[in-house]
């Protein structure tokens, strides 16, 4: 009877030893921290160090600083202003004194390259800007502008035309007409800054020239004579040829005017930096990052598990000098 009650404890002892441990294993009271990064402040010193202490897990985790370049909001891409847009131009003036040639630019054309829907346009007159020589006859005159910046004439945000024009006069004596010149090569460019660093806004045989023409006496235009883009037809040209008239005394009004440009160019999207990987199993206890310079910044962790499953944790902070 002893015996018997002996082993009764202890199977009870042994019961309540398995229910203990059995809970201790459930998957019901395992505690999942989530993926999270924390600072005990949010205001730093420029060259201080920034330590975000990191809890949780994930299999893959980028981090997003807020510069520029690296900004979670702007993951899709980011759109930004080119400034200063500037314009170099090379002329050639030959066979007349008429200081004929002008540039301009537009911001309501609508994209009818007909004579008449070019002028149905509002061109703003850039010509003074590139102190473009007044022509002295048989002499030829090569001509290569300083650089014109052109942003007070464009409304930022708006899209806008370039346009070359050479409106001659009827003239048989005196003042005669004179033919033009506008070279892609040897000094042309058209430039301008993107966040402080220089970039072409487009090259000379990419910018979409088409000629309009009224009062050409030689017939029908086939791009192999009157005004012209050069070489002949070419999707690429190198100049343009705004040749005087078949009559040379006679009036004529010829416009080669450009595809449209944007005031903003597009970077493609902002990027993160893999602070750890799917081949790294251990969890990332601490990230540590310093800024340069003084600004508001939106921080951001992203967290990815193979599983699809993303998390995001934003912050704002501040650093000063």
């Amino acid at each position: 009877m002893k015996t018997n009650f002996f082993y009764i404890i202890l199977l009870i002892v042994a019961l309540s030893s398995c229910t203990k441990e059995t809970e201790k294993m459930s998957p019901g009271t395992i505690k999942i921290i989530p993926f999270d990064a924390k600072l005990s402040t949010t205001e730093f010193k420029v060259g201080e160090p920034v330590n975000f202490q990191m809890q949780g897990n994930a299999d893959t985790i980028l981090f997003y600083s807020g510069e520029f370049g690296k900004d979670y909001n702007y993951i899709k891409g980011r759109e930004v202003t080119i400034e200063k847009p500037t314009l170099t131009i090379r002329t050639n003036s030959n066979y007349g004194e008429q200081k004929s040639l002008s540039i301009l630019l537009s911001q309501n054309f609508n994209g009818d390259y007909s004579y008449s829907g070019i002028n149905a346009a509002t061109w703003k007159d850039m010509t003074s800007k590139f102190n473009i020589p007044t022509p002295t006859g048989a002499t030829a005159i090569n001509f290569t502008s300083a650089p014109v910046e052109i942003t007070e004439f464009i409304e930022v945000d708006k899209p806008y035309y370039i346009a070359v024009r050479n409106d001659i006069k009827t003239s048989s004596t005196g003042n005669r007409p004179t033919q033009w010149y506008f070279y892609g090569t040897n000094g042309f460019a058209f430039t301008g800054l993107v966040n402080g660093s220089p970039t072409d806004i487009s090259a000379f045989g990419d910018m979409g020239w088409k000629i309009a023409v009224n009062g050409y006496l030689g017939g029908e235009l086939d791009g192999t004579r009157g005004p012209r883009v050069s070489p002949n037809n070419s999707s690429s040209p190198t100049s343009l040829f705004l040749a005087r008239n078949s009559t040379s005394t006679e009036a004529m009004d010829a416009w080669a005017v450009t595809k449209v440009f944007s005031s903003k160019t597009n970077l493609g999207p902002d990027k993160g930096t893999i602070i750890k990987s799917a081949e790294t199993a251990l969890p990332l206890e601490k990230y540590t990052y310093m800024y340069s310079a003084p600004g508001e910044y939106n921080v951001t962790f992203q967290g990815r598990n193979k599983d699809g499953g993303r998390t995001l944790v934003q912050q704002k902070i501040t650093v000063i000098p």
